[in-house]
């Protein structure tokens, strides 16, 4: 199973990226609003004491 992300675009899902996929092939499009990306974020979002990148680049000096 392949994960692929769609537009809707008159009256067409359009793949956002180049996929390679027979003619006649099925699937389920499942929709999901800005709103709910929101909500997921911040449900998983962790607080953390440094900042990831600054430390990153300090161990490759």
């Amino acid at each position: 199973m392949e994960r692929i992300e769609v537009v809707y675009r008159d009256g067409v899902f359009v793949p956002l990226k180049k996929v390679h996929v027979r003619e006649g092939a099925r699937g389920v499009v499942i929709l999901t609003s800005g709103e709910e990306l929101v909500e997921f974020a911040r449900k998983h979002r962790k607080k953390v004491q440094e900042d990831a990148l600054v430390t990153f680049l300090e161990e490759r000096r």
